[in-house]
């Protein structure tokens, strides 16, 4: 959570983006809203583990989009629920995902 203010006021200092757009920036923080899913990109400053994916149901679409958005801001990822006909369809767009077919979870591990 720090790491991303602080790249909001470099990006506002540096004037790469405008008070309005930081503002805007701020509107829903720390949450993402994907339209489908609200990822909470503070939960590992509040709980001390990462947002976790709840994969069963979701697209392939749905689960890189949100795998996406954890992961660009630097979190560890973990999706729960993974079935491996899903895993083979997203394994190719996510490097560093180990999968685990017996627990059917996926981690990428970035800290």
């Amino acid at each position: 959570m720090k790491a991303i203010l602080a790249e909001l006021v470099r990006d506002l200092y540096s004037h790469k983006i405008s008070p309005e757009q930081a503002l805007k920036k701020l509107e829903d923080y720390p949450y993402e809203d994907l339209g489908f899913a609200k990822v909470d990109h503070a939960r590992e400053l509040k709980k001390g583990t990462a947002e976790v994916i709840f994969g069963q149901g979701k697209t392939p679409e749905q689960l890189l989009k949100i795998a996406k958005a954890i992961l660009k801001k630097g979190s560890n990822l973990l999706v729960t629920r993974l079935s491996p006909e899903v895993y083979q369809k997203i394994k190719a767009r996510l490097p560093g995902g180990r999968y685990y077919p017996e627990a059917r979870c996926l981690t990428v591990i970035k800290k």
